[in-house]
């Protein structure tokens, strides 16, 4: 199996490209944060330093050492569900594939290792990658804080072995995880079966992703109670954050379901705004949910995230010092949504040149498939705007209720129409440049094509 996935890898370049960009921006962002914590603690914590526990002060050591955490954690669990994301998507484009090794003897063992030794050989050569970058990139941050006067210039930066490991471990067991789990459902199902699921897209739910998205709202929803309840003031910013990542896990184990439901919505205004192009789009979409929910996902974490981060420093308020490493580390993170944004959605519209050469070869236009996938673009920006600000409205309600008992989150209402713009102006960019790329060779020869 180790021959046949390196072989695997050497002819879906493309595909796996996706994954390589992934993990290397989660890891560079990794070991960013994690160098950050370090020169925090070497800092606090060094000769003649007295920790600030013990003080009861807090001086912009600590505070780098509290905020390099917080989203170091959040930016952790970001790279798990990007990375799964782009890996299921990978698998379900090969499914095909998959059902003709099991059906020449191929064990569900051998399917699942096959796998994994895929991730693993591209996830190491990211991280190596990454190391560097993160550790370049912590410095610039660092330097960028203390040229604001938040932290002093004296302030060492440190970098040593163990951020980097720490961010290299938690990127390549991100990894491996989602390749394990994306596999799972190939490996097990039987030939004739993954054969059909890889036409139709239908079969999406099993027991394990039912249990872990139940886990993650049930999860989301009690850090919502105790954001609203127990914490006060800006401390409730602690347990905000993390209920945005839980929302976000739970709606990305259910986009497909809840694309399925939010397509049917959005179907009639879409068909009715543009006509042919929109009914041809909506049919491909209900065909296609699955596939419509791996793109559906990165826009809502896009949405989701960016929203409840900046009104959750927008609200926070405090002095500059604080909000300033805030602002520059929640816009790290968005910054890695949105290139997950844009590298999902290239892998999506790629893979379909296949289909994009047949509706070429029974008469469609270029431009009319061109504005096909603008309408799909559309949808899909609707449908992940719907589920991040879920997302949103359920980190910043319970906070706002802690702040001062407002349910409207603090902050310019501009902020909210801007994100939701910027994201759906990339989608349908990068969906229409990416299906004009597909579409660069003649019909003929892209159904010939591997």
């Amino acid at each position: 199996m180790f021959r046949l996935a390196l072989q695997t890898l050497r002819f879906r370049k493309g595909g796996f490209a996706a994954s390589v960009i992934a993990l290397f921006f989660g890891a560079v962002i990794l070991t960013a944060c994690g160098a950050l914590m370090e020169t925090g603690i070497r800092n606090d914590l060094g000769p003649g330093a007295v920790p600030a526990a013990l003080t009861g002060h807090h001086p912009p050591a600590s505070r780098l050492i509290s905020m390099s955490a917080v989203f170091g954690g959040i930016a952790a669990m970001v790279t798990v569900f990007v990375v799964g994301s782009t890996l299921a998507l990978l698998v379900q484009q090969r499914l095909g594939e998959m059902a003709l090794l099991r059906a020449i003897g191929s064990l569900p063992g051998q399917i699942r290792r096959m796998v994994v030794i895929e991730t693993l050989v591209v996830a190491l050569g990211a991280i190596a990658l990454a190391l560097w970058p993160g550790r370049l990139a912590g410095r610039w941050m660092l330097d960028r804080i203390a040229g604001s006067g938040v932290v002093p210039t004296r302030l060492g930066y440190h970098a040593g072995w163990i951020p980097m490991a720490t961010a290299g471990g938690t990127a390549l067991l991100a990894a491996l995880a989602a390749a394990f789990i994306a596999s799972r459902r190939a490996a097990l199902a039987r030939p004739a079966d993954a054969l059909a699921e890889a036409r139709l897209q239908d079969r999406w739910l099993s027991t394990p992703r039912l249990v872990f998205a139940l886990l993650c709202l049930a999860g989301g929803t009690a850090l919502a109670v105790v954001t609203a309840t127990v914490m006060n003031g800006e401390v409730a910013a602690s347990t905000a954050g993390p209920t945005a990542m839980l929302w976000a896990g739970g709606l990305a184990l259910l986009a497909p379901g809840l694309t399925g439901v939010l397509t049917a919505v959005f179907r009639p205004p879409l068909r009715a705004l543009f006509g042919l192009t929109g009914r041809l789009a909506m049919d491909n979409a209900r065909a296609r949910r699955i596939r419509v929910a791996g793109a559906v996902t990165p826009v809502m974490l896009a949405t989701g995230l960016a929203v409840a981060l900046i009104y959750l420093q927008a609200g926070g308020g405090g002095e500059a010092a604080s909000a300033w490493i805030n602002y520059l580390l929640a816009g790290s993170i968005i910054a890695y949504a949105v290139i997950s944004l844009v590298n999902t959605v290239i892998v999506a519209a790629v893979e379909r040149r296949r289909e994009f050469a047949a509706q070429r070869l029974v008469g469609a236009t270029r431009g009319q498939v061109l504005r096909m996938t603008a309408v799909e673009a559309v949808l899909v920006t609707a449908v992940g705007t719907v589920l991040g600000t879920v997302v949103a409205g359920a980190t910043l309600t319970p906070f706002g209720l802690a702040l001062d008992g407002s349910w409207v989150p603090h902050g310019p209402a501009w902020i909210y129409p801007a994100i939701v713009g910027a994201v759906g102006a990339l989608t349908v960019a990068a969906s229409t440049l990416a299906a004009r790329w597909a579409m660069r060779v003649r019909p003929a020869e892209a159904i010939a094509s591997p």
